[in-house]
């Protein structure tokens, strides 16, 4: 018995409350059945990998292949840490990844318009890179990156091949050089299939694009597609529109749960057409994941769009545990998660210490939104968070405070008996005139 695993169950109690804005509810975050592995973060803990296999890192969002970026035009880029089938370890929030080009055709600088620029820290398993500029034309681009894992990740092997290319006017001088410089072909001259002539909308497909010409919109959180509407426009590289008709693909680069429609709260779709006769459609998007994801319109044929959205978290609506540890005091892990879904949700801890059962247990009380976003306390002073516990043999306090700007509370402890006794913690706040509650039960 001296090896002995143990399981911790979470069993997170919703309260349910009619408040101006909606129902209260308490949840735990989902972040799968995690194995430990040799790997460790960069703060010296063992990074937990949801199976067996080498970790490694994958673009879940990267600019397309034989994508066509204008020179200074931007982009969006997502890393996550993944395990060898491809699921991204959700429990790691701690490491940080670095962008970088790969293969570098035009011996050009990356730069990110992102906090940290091309060093970003992982939440929730991915790091996400927004406004990335590559100044400078060539054909054959890669990205790749690197992380703060020990030892080092595998670096991505999904990256696209792109290319950067010079502006609609730099691309029409450079086709009429030595040809004609004039504003017009001379008589009889028949323009090239991927420079469509711009005196009226083009009938050819060749040297079409897809352009997300409404501004970026952003938005809380939410399981319907309310927020918009996007404008999508097909036109050629010179920006005159097309006319003829296309079906555009809608995607995005969240791994939330996220969808689209032709109309606010409509029916869930996967494109949108642009009739004949018209350049233009719109649509409108929804994603229960916080975040900054990048949109993406394609079409056969046609360069596709990208634009990076704004998803904010929406109101504080429960609490959750996050930064589960358990351990002996000497060694400790980080415990992994698995939920069951539904409004009270049974979730299901593995809490072997490194060597031998588990007698402590570390974590922190986190406001959430219905989704499970982090929600910033924004009550104007510290939330209190009473803290109970039942068939333990202790907490390290009877409370713990949720700063005003801040989503978590310090780590609290809870001392496990001899290992093997049930305990139960219990964290309890106030939600306007509602009551939250959660239970952690090892």
């Amino acid at each position: 018995m001296k090896h002995r695993s143990r399981t911790l169950f979470v069993i997170v109690f919703a309260i349910v409350a009619t408040l101006g804005a909606g129902t209260v509810f308490a949840y735990v975050t989902n972040s799968g059945a995690l194995a430990s592995g040799g790997w460790k973060t960069a703060a010296g803990v063992s990074l937990q990998v949801p199976s067996t296999g080498t970790p490694k890192l994958a673009f879940t969002a990267q600019p397309g292949a034989g994508a066509r970026i204008p020179v200074n035009g931007t982009f969006a880029v997502s890393v996550a840490i993944e395990d060898g089938f491809g699921t991204v370890v959700a429990s790691d929030s701690t490491d940080k990844v670095t962008l970088a080009i790969g293969r570098n055709p035009g011996d050009a600088a990356l730069t990110c318009a992102n906090p940290g620029g091309l060093t970003v820290p992982v939440s929730a398993g991915v790091a996400r890179f927004t406004g990335c500029v590559i100044p400078r034309a060539a054909t054959g681009y890669t990205l790749t990156a690197s992380s703060s894992v020990t030892p080092a990740l595998k670096a991505p092997a999904n990256a696209s091949v792109f290319d950067i290319v010079a502006t609609a006017a730099a691309a029409r001088a450079a086709h009429s050089a030595g040809v004609n410089r004039s504003a017009s072909p001379a008589a009889g001259h028949r323009p090239s299939p991927a420079q469509p002539a711009t005196g009226g909308p083009a009938s050819s497909s060749a040297g079409r694009e897809l352009v997300i010409t409404s501004a970026p919109v952003s938005g809380m959180a939410t399981a319907s597609p309310s927020i918009g509407p996007l404008t999508v426009q097909v036109r050629t590289a010179a920006g005159a529109p097309v006319t003829t008709g296309v079906t555009v693909d809608l995607s995005s680069s969240s791994i939330g749960t996220n969808e689209f429609a032709a109309s606010s709260g409509g029916a869930s779709l996967a494109s949108v057409v642009i009739p004949a006769g018209s350049s233009t459609a719109s649509f409108y998007y929804g994603d229960e994941l916080a975040g900054t994801p990048t949109i993406t319109v394609s079409a056969a044929g046609a360069t596709a769009g990208t634009q990076p959205e704004t998803i904010s978290a929406g109101a504080a609506a429960g609490l959750t545990f996050t930064g589960v540890t358990a351990g002996t005091g000497r060694f400790t892990r980080s415990a992994a998660v698995t939920c069951t879904s539904g409004a009270a949700s049974a979730c299901t801890l593995s809490s072997r210490a490194p060597r031998g059962t588990s007698r402590f247990l570390s974590a922190q009380v986190t406001l959430v939104d219905r989704f499970q976003n982090p929600v910033a306390n924004s009550s104007g002073g510290a939330m209190t968070v009473s803290l109970s516990q039942a068939g333990g043999d202790g907490l390290s306090g009877t409370s713990v405070s949720i700063p005003a700007g801040a989503s978590s509370s310090d780590p609290f402890t809870e001392k496990l008996a001899d290992g093997r006794t049930q305990a139960t913690v219990t964290a309890s706040a106030a939600l306007g005139s509602a009551q939250a509650t959660a239970s952690l039960t090892s």
